[in-house]
């Protein structure tokens, strides 16, 4: 079935799965290092706080969704991927964070800021506010 056919209306959603590739690019600035280093204390990218300009850009997306018919008792799966890199709509995040070491293998980032996505389908460029987390391992 094409995605793009309309489901009748008797057709209620029931379960939709879709992930997502992107690119992404960015610089850090860590702006307390110059002072921790005059401390003498332990300066590396692992344990400061920092100011980020980030570019991204999907690539790949894949869906798959399912909708059942109470009337007709049937259940209808649909999947498809999309080529991306096609309709271009890159986002620009500009971010507060910052990383500590969590033991001697693994460390902790935590950023926050507001991110505008340009996109030919909006008469202009949307605006989120992103919080991202993560848990890594770094020597």
């Amino acid at each position: 079935m094409n995605p793009n056919t309309p489901l009748p209306q008797s057709y209620l959603p029931d379960k939709e799965n879709s992930f997502q590739f992107n690119w992404k690019a960015g610089l850090r600035y860590y702006h307390a290092m110059p002072k921790k280093i005059k401390k003498g204390r332990s300066a590396n990218n692992f344990s400061s706080n920092y100011l980020a300009l980030q570019i991204a850009q999907p690539v790949r997306t894949y869906n798959r969704s399912t909708v059942y018919s109470p009337l007709l008792d049937l259940e209808q799966t649909r999947q498809w991927s999309d080529n991306l890199l096609d309709n271009p709509t890159p986002r620009l995040l500009i971010a507060y964070g910052f990383q500590r070491r969590l033991g001697t293998l693994a460390y902790a980032d935590l950023y926050a800021g507001p991110e505008i996505q340009f996109s030919d389908y909006h008469l202009g460029p949307s605006f989120s506010f992103q919080l991202h987390a993560l848990v890594g391992l770094g020597w």
